[in-house]
């Protein structure tokens, strides 16, 4: 098996989702080989340092601006409208790597990636199953390209509004977000245990 992840490295979260799966991945199917790519460098590293750049100034120094910009997508757009030229436009390069790589499936962790994988598919310029992780605890419009075969998301509350957007409910699951393994191992140790290898006092 073969699994490409497209992540994007605009806040850490994407990454860390991406790395949670591909770990898990391993573990559980040692056999199988995974190439996590950010979709923003694979489009244009240039345009990936301008991206990261003015995302960090604007929740500097402008966060408003960000919820406004969320907002705005917060509800459907007809595929007809700029951003949709845009996918089109982009989405060459990103089949390029994704044909280079030749993966069994497609699991994308930003909401850029869903939206240009999403086009690809129906463009039938792909023909694997590609499946999106929302990592989003509100949702905008971006994230569900209708051609992706599945949505995994956070809460049933993202899977509700998603379904409201018009996407089939079979294809959206309610599942909560990837986290390492080593998070659910160290539920097993003793408190005691875990303060002494830390050099903590034990006191509450």
């Amino acid at each position: 098996m073969k699994v490409l992840f497209f992540s994007a490295s605009i806040g850490h979260g994407h990454d860390q989702a991406a790395n949670a799966l591909a770990n898990e991945l391993k573990l559980q199917i040692p056999e199988a080989n995974y190439l996590i790519l950010d979709i923003i460098k694979t489009i244009s590293p240039f345009l990936s340092r301008v991206v990261l750049e003015s995302y960090l100034a604007i929740l500097k120094h402008a966060p408003g601006v960000w919820g406004l910009l969320h907002d705005q997508f917060s509800i459907p757009k007809a595929e007809s409208e700029p951003f949709d030229l845009v996918n089109r436009m982009l989405a060459n390069e990103v089949r390029t790597r994704i044909n280079h790589y030749n993966p069994d499936v497609i699991i994308n962790t930003h909401a850029f990636a869903s939206t240009i994988t999403g086009t690809l598919k129906q463009q039938r310029k792909i023909c694997i199953p590609v499946y999106t992780l929302i990592t989003d605890y509100n949702l905008h419009s971006i994230w569900t390209h209708k051609s992706i075969d599945k949505f995994f998301v956070a809460t049933p509350f993202i899977k509700k509004i998603i379904t409201d957007l018009k996407i089939d409910e079979k294809k959206i699951v309610a599942t909560g977000l990837p986290i390492r393994r080593v998070f659910t191992e160290i539920k097993k140790r003793k408190v005691y245990d875990i303060k002494k290898d830390l050099g903590i006092s034990d006191r509450k």
